[in-house]
């Protein structure tokens, strides 16, 4: 799942102009990091470069879902303790 979000916050990127083609791989290996994994699996991006490619349109209306899911994949992997302890802090503060 978060290998396909990478690949489509890629994507989204590139349709956009937000990534030069040439930072393709560049991206997909700084986001594989920012989520602590080593590598993309060949199953997954074999799948993903059998989709319909994003538009300007499609890739607009993904970006919400696609930076969601991220989000929740990175506080469900511990990878946001300090936004977690930020927001316990807020939340206390505002009771």
């Amino acid at each position: 799942m978060i290998q396909e979000k990478i690949l489509e916050l890629t994507e989204y990127g590139l349709v956009t102009g937000l990534v030069a083609p040439e930072d393709k791989r560049f991206t997909i290996n700084r986001l594989l990091e920012l989520f602590q994994l080593d590598e993309l699996e060949d199953e997954v991006a074999a799948a993903y470069e059998k989709r319909e490619p994003m538009t300007q349109e499609t890739a607009e209306d993904a970006l919400e879902g696609i930076l969601t899911e991220m989000l929740d994949y990175a506080a469900e992997q511990g990878l946001m303790p300090e936004i977690r302890s930020h927001t316990v802090i807020c939340l206390t503060q505002r009771s």
